[in-house]
C-alpha cells in the first residue's frame, strides 16, 4: 500500500480511523510488517499514534483547507464582538437603506440599529449581518480573517444560536454546507433531482 492508497481510505470513510484492529493491518500492510519506532505495549495504541502521524503526512503532501461550521442546532452565525474584530481588521460596513437593502451592495458587513437589540449585542447598540456572501458560501466559511478571529475569541465567537467550530477538508473536493435545523456538515457536491 502507498502513502497515495492510504490518503483515499482515509478520505473515502472515517469507520477506517475508529476501527483499531483495521488500522493495524492497514498499517502492517503500509510498512510491510515492520513498524518504525519502540512497540510499546499495546499495538493499538502504537497504531493511532503511527496513524495520526501518516494522517499529518497526507494533509502536508495532499493539501487541506479549513471550514467554519455551525456545530450545534440554531444556525450560523459570529458574535457582535467577532463583527468588531473583523471591522478592526478593514472589513467595510454599511446601513440598510430605507427599503431594507444594504445602501452598499460591495460591503462586507451591515451594521443595523434599527432595533433587534438583545443581551447579546446590547453593548453594542446594533445587529451585524453579512452583507455581499451567503452564510453557507465557501469564500465566507474558508475566508482567513473570520478563522483567525474564531480561533482568536473561541466560544467568544459565537452568536446565541451557533456553536463554531473549525474542521478540515481535502483541498482536491468539490464541497458544499449542508445542515439539519442550522446543524452543519461538509459535504462533497452531486447531482440531485426531485
Amino acid at each position: 500500500m502507498t502513502l497515495e492508497d492510504f490518503y483515499k481510505l482515509t478520505i473515502n470513510t472515517k469507520l477506517i480511523y475508529q476501527d483499531k484492529k483495521y488500522r493495524v493491518a492497514v498499517l502492517e500492510e503500509l510498512f510491510e510488517g515492520n513498524f518504525v519506532g519502540i512497540m510499546p505495549e499495546d499495538p493499538q495504541e502504537y497504531s493511532l499514534r503511527s496513524w495520526n502521524l501518516i494522517c499529518d503526512e497526507c494533509k502536508l503532501a495532499h493539501g487541506f483547507i479549513r471550514v467554519v461550521i455551525n456545530n450545534c442546532h440554531g444556525g450560523f452565525g459570529i458574535s457582535p464582538l467577532a463583527f468588531e474584530e473583523l471591522i478592526k481588521k478593514g472589513w467595510t460596513t454599511t446601513e440598510f437603506n430605507e427599503e431594507g437593502y444594504a445602501k452598499d451592495k460591495e460591503a462586507d458587513i451591515i451594521k443595523d440599529s434599527r432595533g433587534h437589540i438583545n443581551k447579546y449585542n446590547k453593548d453594542f447598540g446594533y445587529c451585524c449581518y453579512f452583507n455581499k456572501w451567503d452564510y453557507s458560501s465557501p469564500e465566507l466559511r474558508t475566508n482567513k480573517d473570520l478563522i483567525e478571529i474564531i480561533e482568536k475569541l473561541g466560544e467568544k465567537a459565537n452568536s446565541s444560536c451557533s456553536k463554531l467550530k473549525i474542521i478540515e477538508i481535502p483541498d482536491n473536493v468539490d464541497w458544499r454546507i449542508a445542515e439539519y435545523d442550522g446543524l452543519e456538515w461538509v459535504c462533497e457536491s452531486h447531482c440531485s433531482w426531485s
